[in-house]
């Protein structure tokens, strides 16, 4: 009988354990063949094909449904999900299609369901995947050298009029770890491959998107994989090999929002822009973490560095500075947590003179002039990939602020900064872009790569003139001035402040009461003999290009206006809530009093219950004792009365005895007088 499936086993050698496996599969018409992919289809009779290496383990249907998809369908590839299991017995399951990339959750596509990912869509794992044999001839699959199971699943997916998911099905096999040695010339192999098979399709333009982000995900995986370290000559051939593709023909034209992929396309732009030196003297600066905090916070300090310690890509040193004049007694004065901190040396404490906020960068930036320096704040909470993404921003823009959380700087079109109220606050419109309009808050956490800021900025006595409480503005000032523009480097999310942080704070004294306004008009007419009216304004303008209109003003007010109206009703709601919960806190401690007192009274009731069953016990004890004293009382009486009835007795043998001594007595006496 013709086999229907023919299964090609690629391992080599091995192909005993493959029949034993497959023994017990409830569909009984299939081949098993022994040869690689290019020999086993020229070999095969069957009309679909399935690739295996040994390492599967099917359930026993696994035939029979990827057959009857196949048949029900007219799929030209058909797809099972696969539970991975390592060395040491760990299992991950993963479905074999990523599923959330295909348009409308189709079990049945193909790569109009799925464009700009359709090569990505299909896992690249051996033994999940069932073909018809003659698409994968009509595909150009089946020729020498076309033997990855990455261009099997890439150029088959893009090829196939019809891909079959069974969502519902899944088989184990075993993890054998891939070897760089193997992998890496691998790479450029399977991308030129997968780009020049595109290249002759008649809907090339339509699939080039997929191309790229099929190149790119290759490239950047395994370099991630293999070589973030660049310590080999192979390893360095690779960077070098992906960094010349990322600046070929091939990626002309490419925009973020073609790869839709922030991440990806970040971590593509790193390579196409560096080559590997570059690379690797900006991955040598150390990461310095640097804050500053006063005596009404430090006790919150240990618990806002555990979501530093935390981070996914770890800082090198953090430092805190910290006034002498406000801690007299230095180290003494700190909590015991932090010295803790100190002792274990994750964190080192800074004596300087009390410059404010400035703390946190001033000395820093002046010291560490060979590493970056990102700034923190004393009262947030942050999230585990905030230094990761500032890094990576700084590998793409080394030249550039990079920043969690940003402003715009409305500039009107008669080139004047319009006041702070009315900037966008937190905006997402220029994400992961350089500009200069953008205005880094740096308590998100902001990073300031090496040797930007000319030292004649650093002037500490006009700093303290015109800008003591605003820390953040003098540093857009050094920006400015020195042509450093700012990059979002993350989407903002809502920060999170410590626990009874926010009570005091700058926040109240530069936005509420519009000192930032005042600050900045303190600098513009400091700036102004040498640069002229609306310094700031012209600096930015040269960087980014034309003010904006005055719709966009009159949008910004509009957003500033819907921004205070709301921060006004949650500041509504808040102050609504504090005094529910000052309300609640007065009921439970009402109640807690009432517990408490009703806890005594059930201890006093316990103990008086508890001298009554004494009492109780005690006048059992009596009673038992008094019935034994009766008892004995009885048998004394008893014995009393033996012992009388024993002295009657013995007193009547004494009288007995007494009458027979008088008679001795007189028998004596006449035995005498006979005897005389």
């Amino acid at each position: 009988m013709k086999p229907v499936i023919s299964v090609i086993f690629t391992a080599g050698s091995g192909v005993e354990t493959c029949r034993t496996k497959l023994a017990g599969q409830t569909f009984k018409e299939y081949e098993i063949i022994e040869a690689d992919r290019f020999a086993g289809i020229e070999r095969a009779h069957g009309e679909y094909i399935l690739f295996v290496d040994g390492s599967e383990v099917y359930p026993e249907n696994m035939l029979e449904k990827l057959h009857d998809a196949a048949e029900q369908s007219g799929a030209d590839m058909v797809i099972s999900n696969c539970e991975l299991i390592d060395s040491d017995g760990g299992k991950t399951f993963g479905r074999g299609v990523h599923f959330e990339w295909v348009h409308g959750g189709k079990q049945v596509f193909n790569w109009k369901d799925c464009r700009g990912r359709i090569m990505n869509v299909v896992r690249p794992l051996v033994g999940n995947k069932l073909y018809r044999k003659q698409f994968i001839i009509d595909a150009g699959l089946g020729i020498a050298g076309c033997d990855s199971e990455a261009i099997y699943s890439a150029i088959g997916a893009v090829a196939a009029e019809k891909i079959a998911y069974i969502s519902n099905l899944t088989f184990s096999r075993n993890v054998v770890p891939e070897s760089e040695a193997e992998k890496l010339p691998d790479v450029p192999k399977t991308v030129d491959c997968v780009t020049e098979h595109v290249k002759g399709m008649a809907d090339r333009t339509d699939l080039w998107n997929a191309v790229m982000y099929f190149a790119i995900r290759q490239y950047v995986d395994n370099y991630e994989k293999y070589c973030r370290e660049l310590d080999s000559a192979e390893r360095i051939e690779f960077y070098e090999k992906a960094h010349s593709v990322f600046n070929s023909e091939i990626f002309d034209g490419l925009t973020e929002k073609g790869l839709n992929d922030d991440k990806l396309f970040r971590k593509y732009s790193i390579i196409k822009k560096h080559d590997s030196s570059e690379l690797k003297k900006l991955k040598t600066r150390r990461i310095i973490v640097s804050l500053t905090s006063y005596p009404a916070r430090i006790a919150g300090i240990a618990q806002m560095l555990e979501s530093i310690y935390s981070q996914t890509r770890k800082a090198d040193k953090i430092v805190l500075w910290l006034a002498e004049e406000q801690f007299p007694n230095r180290d003494d004065d700190l909590p015991d947590d932090l010295r803790k901190l100190q002792f274990e040396d994750k964190l080192e404490v800074r004596w300087c003179d009390d410059l404010k906020p400035h703390k946190k960068y001033f000395y820093a930036l002046q010291e560490f002039t060979d590493d970056v320096v990102v700034t923190i704040d004393d009262d947030l909470q942050y999230p585990p990939y905030m230094l990761e993404n500032l890094y990576m921003s700084y590998l793409q823009y080394p030249e550039a602020v990079s920043a969690v959380r940003t402003h715009w700087m409305v500039i009107s079109d008669k080139g004047q900064l319009i006041p702070y109220r009315y900037w966008m606050k937190e905006t997402v419109a220029c994400l992961y872009r350089p500009k200069m309009q953008l205005f880094a808050t740096g308590g998100a956490g902001t990073l300031y790569p090496p040797g930007i800021y000319d030292d004649k900025w650093f002037d500490k006595d006009k700093m303290v003139e015109m800008c003591l409480w605003a820390d953040d503005i003098w540093l857009k000032l050094i920006e400015i001035m020195s042509g450093v523009p700012v990059v979002a480097a993350m989407p903002c999310e809502d920060l999170r402040y410590l626990p009874g942080s926010q009570e005091i704070g700058l926040y109240h004294k530069n936005v509420d009461a519009d000192q930032n306004d005042v600050q900045l008009q303190k600098i513009e007419e400091w700036l102004k003999p040498e640069y002229g009216d609306n310094a700031l304004a012209k600096k930015i303008l040269e960087y980014d290009g034309e003010p904006v209109e005055d719709a966009l003003i009159r949008v910004c007010e509009c957003h500033e206006k819907e921004r205070r109206e709301l921060r006004d009703e949650i500041g509504r709601n808040s102050r609504q809530l504090k005094k529910r919960i000052e309300e609640n806190e007065r009921a439970y401690r009402e109640k807690s009093e009432i517990n408490a007192k009703l806890q005594r009274t059930y201890k006093e009731k316990s103990e008086i219950n508890a001298k009554l069953q004494q009492t109780y016990k005690e006048k059992a004890d009596r009673g038992i004792r008094i019935k034994e004293l009766e008892k004995e009382k009885s048998d004394l009486q008893a014995k009393l009365g033996e012992l009388q009835t024993e002295k009657a007795d013995i007193q009547k043998k004494l009288e007995q005895l007494q009458a027979e001594n008088v008679v001795l007595q007189k028998q004596r006496s006449i035995w005498y007088k006979i005897k005389k």
